[in-house]
């Protein structure tokens, strides 16, 4: 069986989401997660790092499901594949908090920083391309 292509692009939909894999975004984001971590742990909130620590292989994992979700986009069926995916990545991360609570707030921050540590590896590339002369936008 052939696989589906998108409409946008000849490549097949199971490989168009490793365009949007970046292993550098990965490490930075493992960087990112490791340093908050390891800090908060040495600086005396042991909650919150050990949280961070915790929270980061959620975070990880949820960056290479957006990235394969994005993948199906413009392929048939791709929408609800793409929604599928979007509320397997919610209904993991509910879970993780809920859990996290049980062991405090402070471990409920830090397990919430972790998996969000996405976010965070994009504010920088966000902020290094808002940084950049405008004329060579």
């Amino acid at each position: 069986m052939e696989p589906t292509k998108t409409p946008a692009s000849s490549e097949p939909v199971s490989e168009s989401w490793r365009r949007l894999f970046s292993w550098n975004r990965f490490v930075w984001m493992l960087v990112i997660g490791l340093g908050l971590g390891v800090g908060a742990w040495f600086l005396g909130y042991r909650e919150i790092g050990s949280g961070i620590l915790s929270g980061l292989p959620l975070g990880l994992f949820n960056y290479y499901l957006a990235c394969r979700a994005v993948g199906y986009l413009g392929a048939e069926k791709g929408a609800r594949r793409f929604g599928a995916i979007m509320l397997v990545r919610w209904a993991l991360v509910l879970i993780a908090l809920v859990l996290a609570l049980r062991a405090g707030v402070w471990y409920l921050l830090g397990v919430a920083v972790g998996v969000e540590v996405q976010m965070l590896a994009q504010l920088g590339e966000a902020r290094a391309l808002l940084s950049r002369p405008r004329w060579r936008r």
